[in-house]
């Protein structure tokens, strides 16, 4: 999407902006025929008309064009010629995509909508990258907000439409295909399974037969398909739901797929007697607002945003049920996997249908009333009135962290829909509340030119990252070594992996990745969130002692492990209750677990287990805490465990696998510690570890153990209690962000070119495993290190010590090297040693071609330089242990025999 630069369209006045200086720049296709374009052409006219000088920047749109008045082209065309001042704030009215421009130099905000009950994930990154999102009606805020959108970020403006053109008054009607004398129910839209056509053709063969005298048009259009097939998918749907002979038993049923301008729009409603269309959802619902405004009675669905304007008082409202959407896909285009829209009841439209249809003089007056209120309510006064004071409000906030540069952006899942957007959010809202400029990004998002840090948390991860600047990634992992080819990512274009638990950091280590580029920066909580007071969520039981298990029911997580050792510890008559919220049942955890639900909801031996499939709000998180007691973390593998730190939070004492990150923040008083003993993996297909990969299961024993002790000692559970939320008060977010910030600050302190420009690694003639010695050869150290190589490495050993000669004079160091090859062994039994100069090869790229970089026997020797502390693979100090260490897991040489 290109846009033009308004880096240079700015007043000259120093002076502060009053309120009415404020104008807003709206970025969108003008004359695209959609009803997201027409929305806007209200936006713009009725600012226009009510003194305000919007500014447009007119983005390409579809071949087809609108049909404008004469008065809009010339208010449109005057608004693209205006400057910027500086006092703007940008209005970005398009669907959000990777490719969406940010006007660094005033707030930026989105009109967005959509129609199911939450957002495409993809859409929740590119949304937070703006400063406000403006959305039609209450319904999205509910829903955006349930996708992960803070709630403070959402701001509702209705729509306007040209109510001057759609009156009923003076508007010649449409020439209909319908028989003379009829009652015609029209019916406008998009042929898509989003306006359940199938229930309204069922709904209307239920209300009517061919002996009524009403009819039904349908004007439909394919969206730049052949729209020939509208005819057929309906006559082929009719035929198979009602036989071959249809016609001859239903009130008669026309389809029009005509291209109509929008000035013939009002002939079309003016040609009708009613309105009907009991969508699955809408983000406002323009065509019902066009037909209210015609004086029309209107028949839609309970549910969505047109409930902002539509109410059983003004309209005639079809109950039904909220139910799996099962075309998001090809109805949206964007992966809708776990998403929900409306089912209408199709008894409920034919009965709204024939109520309108018996009573047309009682409709008629039903509805008349219906215009003089959506003008005082969304006529252009009140829509501009509302815009300016959004404007003016948005600008207060965010104009000035606009005006500077971004200090870092962060990529990755957003609005805490999943443990990674917690994450995320947590640490973009602490790094912004610290005087960082953060921006938001989705991947491919325009910040290939940026040279600032871009963070980056998401699942698969991304290394690669866009930007001129340097890379961090934040990597949790759970079963000890890394993939293999994480490590030689992280090498060749990883500035800094942040981890979440140490528990993590050693596992890469273990793995061969670069020690100094991993910094643990924990998860932490929100304590003002997750507070032990406040609202709880209601169970159909209540027990004496109520046990929690938060996370999908997968072998990693080790539900199975939790239910064997209820099954022991408890009984039907035992006053226990054991909730087990599921996650990911619909999405990245489909077809995983490791339960029987349904199994378990027959069996009558087992003290009750309540299992939760239902997708909980980060907000409604706590109030699930605090309906138990204790929370259950009998994991085989994790990263950190954060349902563990929300629960200590919430008062919950944890029952958890010691041998992992929760004994880094779970205190002994805080839970229960169970011993976990190293398992092996489950087949991971074809990804290949780069080392040991391991899991630790917990005992069945320890586990009935503690689950009996949590439940017969109440007042000790309740010690625990206390001293779990005193323990969580220690890992806050606050303490993540300085992890993160002091990182950050090292970055920018050391000042290395970021890695992914560095030059390759550097390729050696040696054995199987390199390290590098890089001493300062104008000292003695070097000799002392290289003679307890030579002495504690065996000569057999498949590996090669490469010698950085920097800058000292070759031709001296040679003989000095060969008297300390000579007093530390015979020649011929000294390990592969390689002299490697600068001429020749980078040191730098010698370090990232390495297995490790030899130091000088002192532990606390220190690098040579700051690029080989943070991306040497491993550090060995030559002091004899650890190159004994060393040595010992070192394979034998097998040398290529001379054919």
């Amino acid at each position: 999407m290109s846009v033009p630069s308004l880096a240079d369209q700015r007043t000259t006045s120093s002076a502060p902006a009053q309120t009415s200086d404020i104008t807003q720049v709206w970025l969108g296709s003008i004359d695209d025929p959609s009803g997201f374009s027409d929305e806007l052409r209200g936006f713009l006219r009725s600012l226009e008309a009510h003194g305000q000088r919007p500014v447009l920047v007119d983005l390409p749109g579809v071949p087809r064009k609108a049909e404008l008045t004469a008065s809009d082209q010339a208010t449109f065309e005057k608004q693209k010629r205006r400057e910027a001042p500086r006092a703007s704030v940008a209005v970005h009215h398009y669907v959000p995509g990777v490719s969406q421009p940010v006007i660094a130099e005033m707030p930026n905000v989105a009109r967005a909508m959509f129609e199911t009950d939450r957002l495409p994930e993809r859409r929740i990154p590119l949304l937070m990258d703006r400063d406000e999102i403006w959305v039609p009606a209450q319904f999205n805020v509910e829903t955006f907000e349930r996708a992960g959108i803070p709630r403070d970020r959402l701001r509702v403006v209705g729509e306007t439409i040209d109510f001057d053109l759609f009156s009923p008054g003076g508007v010649t009607p449409y020439r209909l295909p319908t028989p003379a004398d009829r009652f015609t129910f029209l019916t406008n839209f998009a042929f898509s399974e989003r306006k359940a056509w199938r229930q309204l053709l069922r709904a209307w063969a239920l209300a009517f037969t061919a002996d009524d005298d009403v009819c039904l048009v349908l004007k439909a259009h394919a969206e730049g398909r052949d729209d020939r097939h509208i005819r057929v998918r309906i006559d082929e749907f009719l035929t198979a739901e009602l036989g071959p002979r249809w016609k001859t038993r239903v009130a008669p049923i026309r389809v029009m797929t005509d291209i109509l301008g929008a000035l013939e729009m009002p002939r079309l409603y003016a040609a009708a007697d009613a309105y009907v269309l009991a969508s699955r959802g809408e983000g406002w619902g323009r065509p019902y607002m066009e037909a209210m405004a015609m004086g029309l009675p209107t028949i839609a669905s309970r549910w969505s945003g047109n409930l902002e304007f539509m109410h059983d008082g003004n309209s005639w409202l079809v109950d039904g049920e909220v139910v799996a959407c099962e075309h998001g896909q090809e109805v949206f285009g964007d992966p809708c996997t776990g998403h929900r829209w409306f089912e209408p009841d199709v008894d409920a439209l034919a009965a709204q249908m024939r109520a309108v249809a018996g009573d047309r003089e009682g409709a008629r007056e039903r509805a008349g009333g219906a215009r003089a209120e959506l003008i005082e309510r969304f006529g252009p006064e009140p829509i501009a009135r509302r815009l300016t004071e959004l404007t003016t409000s948005v600008h207060e906030r965010h104009a000035e962290r606009r005006a500077r540069p971004a200090s870092c952006a962060i990529l990755g899942p957003a609005g805490s829909v999943s443990s990674l957007a917690v994450v995320n959010d947590a640490l973009a809202d602490g790094l912004q509340r610290r005087g960082h400029n953060l921006a938001r990004r989705a991947a491919g998002q325009n910040s290939h030119y940026s040279t600032f840090p871009t963070i980056s948390h998401s699942w698969p991860p991304v290394f690669d990252l866009p930007g001129q600047g340097p890379a961090v990634v934040v990597l949790p992992w759970e079963y000890g070594a890394p993939p293999a080819s994480w490590v030689e990512d992280v090498t060749q274009f990883v500035d800094r992996v942040w981890v979440p638990s140490a528990y993590v950091r050693d596992g890469y280590v273990e793995g061969g990745m670069p020690a100094g580029a991993i910094e643990v920066v924990p998860n932490g909580v929100d304590t003002d969130h997750f507070v032990p007071e406040g609202p709880v969520r209601a169970f159909e039981r209540r027990a004496a002692c109520t046990f929690l298990f938060v996370g999908g029911t997968i072998w990693r997580k080790g539900a199975d492990v939790l239910l064997q050792a209820w099954a022991e510890a408890f009984g039907p008559d035992d006053d226990v209750q054991l909730i087990i919220k599921d996650f990911g049942t619909e999405t990245h955890y489909r077809g995983q677990s490791v339960i029987d639900a349904a199994a378990l909801a027959a069996r009558t031996d087992l003290a009750p287990v309540v299992h939760l499939t239902d997708e909980v709000p980060y907000g409604d998180m706590p109030a699930l805490y605090r309906a138990a007691d204790v929370l259950v973390a009998p994991y085989r593998a994790e990263g950190f465990c954060l349902p563990a730190l929300e629960a200590m939070a919430c008062g919950l004492p944890v029952i958890h696998n010691a041998a992992g990150p929760t004994a880094e923040f779970v205190a002994d008083d805080a839970g229960w510690a169970l011993p976990g003993t190293r398992v092996p993996l489950p087949p991971r297909g074809a990804m290949k570890l780069a080392g040991e990969g391991w899991a630790h299961e917990v005992g069945h024993d320890d586990l009935v153990a503690a689950l009996r002790d949590a439940y017969n000692n109440g007042d000790e559970r309740r010690l625990r209690a206390v001293a779990a939320r005193e323990r969580a008060l220690d890992w806050t977010w606050e303490r993540a962000t300085d992890a993160a910030e002091a990182s950050l600050a090292t970055l920018a302190a050391e000042a290395l070119e970021p890695i992914r420009h560095v030059a390759s690694a550097a390729v050696v003639e040696s054995r199987g495993t390199r390290y590098v010695y890089a001493p300062d050869w104008a000292r003695d150290d070097w000799s002392a290190t290289l003679t307890a190589w030579i002495q504690e490495v065996p000569a057999d050993r498949d590996v090669t010590l490469v010698l950085y000669a920097g800058d000292a004079d070759v031709d001296t160091l040679a003989p000095r090297l060969e008297e300390t090859i000579a007093r530390a062994g015979a020649a011929t039994d000294v390990p592969d040693l390689a002299l490697c100069v600068p001429s020749e090869h980078d040191l730098d790229a010698l370090v990232l071609g390495a297995d490790g970089v030899l130091l000088d026997a002192a532990d606390d020797a220190e690098p040579p330089t700051t690029f080989i502390r943070r991306r040497a693979r491993r550090l060995v100090h030559a002091n004899p242990a650890e190159l004994r260490r060393l040595a010992g897991g070192l394979a034998l040489h097998a040398p290529v025999p001379n054919v």
